[in-house]
């Protein structure tokens, strides 16, 4: 330990202090030109009081009483509100709400016991008892938080430095209570490198902390990016690009485990026509309520994408022909029950062959929903794979 009380506090506060407004510059920076990162800003807060506590501290030095004593006040708050305001990214970030206002009237009580310990009854012990017993709390929030949330990559490994940074905060409580006597515990702090020993500790604390965050940022952007590289804008569905994609690795896997499966493709009847005479505005929510529709509809194991401009295909694992015509027999009534414009589709089903190309399956589908517009719409036909050739069908399967 007395290595520690060798340590250069003033090197390691400032550098402290540059680790932090850097870590604040760059939440800045994402939160800028990404604002659908949640959380980024409150982070960018976080590091940015980090890098002024470390820069007030050495100004609390007494000079004015009155000065040292609101330097002091200002420099304790500050270091609990940077745990505020992570605490609050951390659920922005997860779009939860229920611990912040719980983050802020800790905070509250901090400040009223921080006044009272140094305004009306001078006390550095207490003071320190009473910053150790709200870092350990503020790290025991956020590590329990963490773990309650869904896992993704380097969320554990966040929650557990925040869970040991809470052991650390304690053991410092215990120590503190320890030496409880006025006279001697000061002499015990500088003799045992306590100071040198708290402001390492804040600095890999920064320096950790600050790089799994942004990691957990640069996760949920990677996400973000992907998300609308295969995601239609508008209905939410897969673009087209991804839903043949997403056919290719069903049709692959259906041959490996020889297993059956089917594909639909629906189309909305009339959708010109929607847009000619009402607008573009009343052709977009059709969309959106046909894809509504389908997500209500569907199992879980299927899958839908916007193939073309007014058209869906719906690739359905482990089904046959009349299995997935049940499923679109529902889909078809679901649509024009639930959308306010009474819309109506066209539905074209059909199963795979063994080693056929996803061309063929797909042409074969069209054919099915070319039947489905020929015999008045509204309707649900199944193109059946050779050599059986077409089979119309236009009652749903009995689904009991």
């Amino acid at each position: 330990m007395e290595e520690l009380g060798r340590l250069d506090i003033g090197t390691l506060m400032i550098c402290t202090a540059i680790a932090s407004s850097l870590f604040s510059y760059a939440f800045f920076r994402l939160w800028g030109t990404h604002r659908s990162l949640r959380g980024s800003g409150a982070f960018a807060l976080t590091f940015l009081l980090a890098s002024l506590t470390n820069i007030l501290i050495p100004v609390t030095a007494p000079t004015n009483h009155l000065v040292t004593v609101v330097l002091t006040i200002l420099v304790d708050t500050l270091a609990l509100v940077l745990y505020a305001f992570l605490l609050t990214g951390i659920e922005l970030f997860f779009g939860i709400r229920r611990l912040i206002p719980l983050a802020w009237l800790l905070l509250l009580l901090a400040l009223c016991l921080n006044v009272y310990f140094t305004a009306f009854h001078d006390s550095v012990f207490d003071r320190l008892l009473v910053n150790g017993t709200f870092n350990f709390l503020y790290r025991l929030l956020l590590g329990v938080e963490l773990l309650c949330q869904p896992p993704r990559k380097h969320l554990r490994a966040l929650a557990a430095m925040m869970l040991l940074f809470a052991a650390i905060s304690l053991a410092g409580i215990r120590d503190i209570a320890a030496h409880s006597d006025p006279h001697t515990w000061q002499q015990w702090l500088d003799s045992r490198g306590t100071a040198g020993l708290g402001i390492l500790l804040q600095f890999v604390f920064i320096l950790a902390t600050g790089q799994l965050l942004f990691l957990l940022l640069n996760g949920e952007l990677l996400n973000q990016v992907e998300t609308e590289a295969t995601r239609d804008h508008l209905t939410g569905t897969l673009n087209r690009r991804a839903i043949e994609r997403a056919l290719i690795g069903e049709m692959g896997r259906s041959t490996r485990f020889a297993l059956p499966l089917a594909i639909s493709l629906v189309d909305i009847d009339g959708f010109k026509q929607i847009n000619d005479r009402f607008g573009h505005a009343e052709g977009d929510r059709a969309l959106i309520a046909v894809s509504r529709s389908i997500e209500h509809t569907l199992r879980a194991y299927d899958t839908a994408g916007r193939f073309g401009g007014d058209e869906f295909l719906i690739i359905l694992p482990n089904s046959t022909a009349p299995e997935a015509l049940g499923v679109m027999e529902r889909l078809r009534i679901e649509a024009a029950q639930s959308s306010p414009e009474s819309v109506t589709l066209s539905i074209g089903v059909t199963s795979m062959l063994p080693n056929e190309s996803p061309t063929e399956l797909l042409d074969r589908a069209d054919r099915a929903l070319y039947l489905a517009k020929q015999d008045g719409r509204n309707c649900t036909r199944v193109s059946l794979p050779p050599p059986a050739g077409f089979a119309p069908m236009q009652a749903p399967l009995d689904l009991a």
